[in-house]
């Protein structure tokens, strides 16, 4: 009898799994080069951890394969960006993984199934890819970034709202709260959101000069390379950024492009050549 349970039980899910993967796979989408977009997104990692693509094997990836799934996702355009939203937004269901679990376990059938954290890492470099093209989003993106959906939706969120650029600019706010978060990793990841953006220096410029003085390597380094993306409007942190250009690597380098992007006089009056 208990047998009889578990494959009715099983053949039920079967059908729910179906019914549902149908509706997924089967909704339209857009194609480059004949492929649909869920085929190029799936020709990116699942995340940059040792285990899915570390080493060497990611350096291969951004230098020969990543370009080509960038250059497929543009080509696609704004059309991607409906799904890239979805996907920012997905949590796992513990009664879809149970789903998925009792299939593979008692039925012996392997079930698909991509973690939300991949959905969202994906996104973000999907979206990193589409740059100005997926301005229009900018509303939502930000909704999911103000809602902290998790780690890596708020990151992919971030990622998108930094290749956007200026047209991202009605971010700033909710951006600029982020900074005083006690989170070292989502204030480094704010920094860089501010600088991709690089729209209101008079007020972006004075909040991130202070991190270039941070406790924390990363932020620091962040801190420099953002404030370069203002260029001429970054002056007002010239002086402290010239107290970094001697600094070992990565700092000192860094902030000597920054300089020189700030400006030449801006440099030579800060004593950088």
């Amino acid at each position: 009898m208990a047998k009889r349970v578990r494959i009715g039980m099983g053949i039920l899910l079967i059908a729910l799994l179906g019914i549902s993967l149908y509706h997924v796979f089967h909704q339209k989408q857009p194609l480059y080069q004949g492929q649909p977009l869920s085929f190029w997104l799936d020709k990116y990692p699942a995340g940059f951890s040792p285990v899915a693509l570390g080493g060497d094997e990611m350096i291969d990836f951004l230098h020969n394969e990543k370009p080509t799934i960038d250059a497929a996702i543009r080509g696609i355009g704004p059309k991607a960006v409906p799904t890239l939203m979805r996907m920012l937004r997905a949590k796992d269901s513990r009664v879809w993984i149970a789903v998925v679990d009792f299939i593979q376990k008692h039925l012996r059938l392997k079930v698909k199934y991509i973690p939300a954290e991949s959905r969202h890492f994906r996104a973000g470099l999907a979206l990193q890819a589409l740059g100005p093209g997926a301005k229009h989003a900018v509303p939502e993106l930000i909704e999911i970034y103000n809602r902290n959906i998790s780690d890596s939706s708020f990151f992919g969120a971030a990622q998108a709202l930094a290749a956007i650029g200026p047209a991202a600019e009605n971010a700033i706010p909710s951006v600029m709260r982020t900074l005083t978060n006690s989170d070292v990793g989502l204030r480094s990841i704010a920094i860089s959101t501010l600088g991709g953006i690089h729209c209101q220096p008079e007020l972006v410029v004075p909040a991130l000069e202070p991190f270039l003085t941070d406790t924390n390597l990363l932020v620091r380094l962040n801190a420099v390379m953002a404030l370069e993306q203002f260029g001429t409007n970054a002056q007002k942190a010239t002086s402290t950024m010239a107290e970094l250009a001697d600094h070992p690597y990565p700092i000192g380098p860094a902030a000597a492009r920054a300089l020189s992007k700030i400006g030449p006089k801006a440099g030579a009056k800060a004593g950088v050549e």
